[in-house]
């Protein structure tokens, strides 16, 4: 898992390579599922790369962690209305 969250922060530190620093995170996540530290970062990286149904996707998982929390949950839900209504154009969903 530190040798893929190393290659993730050098693909997109060292070389500004973000879509490489997503293969990496993800690949992470495979390793070891449910680590909020890389789901966090994968949310910065999504929505920088403009990569909407993959933030979407994320911010679901997000929320469904935030569970017992009712303010991150409530902030999470935001997100995703936002995200619906505006980039995804799909208000029906929001």
């Amino acid at each position: 898992l530190r040798l893929l969250l190393d290659a993730a922060r050098r693909y997109e530190e060292g070389l500004g390579d973000r879509r490489e620093a997503i293969a990496q995170l993800v690949l992470a996540l495979e390793v070891r599922p449910g680590v909020a530290d890389v789901i966090r970062k994968l949310d910065e990286l999504y929505t920088s790369e403009k990569m909407w149904p993959e933030l979407l996707a994320n911010l679901r998982e997000q929320a469904a962690a935030a569970a017992e929390d009712s303010t991150a949950r409530r902030a999470l839900q935001k997100r995703i209305a936002a995200l619906l209504a505006g980039e995804l154009d799909d208000p029906a969903q929001a």
